[in-house]
């Protein structure tokens, strides 16, 4: 049994709108803004990182039960800025806060491939906050963008359908 490999086979993708969270189609997602090669490794975030614990026991328990609660999700990326505003793809998209969309996740198949019917992804419906740039540091110029995860449009176990 080999074990999935990550280089090159994460493919994340903008989409503004979604008919189903759980069944985005390959014309949605195919139709959306790749991301992978445009957000560094370093300080990438998204999907669930915890949740809350629920502390409720019974009058009559000796112990301190405890149960999952909602489910904590994060999604922050720094984005590299290109010379040329075609290529400026990132900057261009979430150029404000309160942009509203969804980020879908797929791994284990290389990101240059399309979506297709059957591809397990990740959906995050999303609201970006506040672009940041940041610092120079010697490297390449980039920018900072938390996004904010929106319970109601979140299913990461989705299917893509044709």
């Amino acid at each position: 049994m080999a074990k999935l490999l990550s280089d090159e086979n994460w493919k994340i993708t903008f989409v503004p709108t979604l008919s189903d969270v759980s069944n985005p189609t390959v014309a949605q997602l195919n139709a959306g803004v790749d991301l992978q090669c445009l957000v560094a490794m370093n300080n990438f975030q998204l999907g669930a990182t915890g949740e809350n614990t629920i502390d409720d026991p019974a009058l009559c328990s000796g112990s301190n039960d405890q149960a999952p609660g909602k489910t904590t999700f994060e999604a922050s990326m720094e984005f590299y800025r290109f010379d040329q505003d075609e290529e400026d793809v990132a900057y261009t998209t979430f150029a404000d806060k309160g942009i509203g969309g969804y980020l879908i996740r797929r791994i284990g198949k290389d990101h240059r491939a399309d979506y297709v019917a059957g591809d397990d992804v990740a959906v995050y419906q999303v609201i970006t906050g506040t672009p940041r740039p940041l610092s120079p540091s010697g490297g390449y110029e980039k920018f900072a963008l938390g996004f904010y995860i929106q319970g109601g449009g979140t299913d990461e176990r989705a299917k893509v359908v044709a």
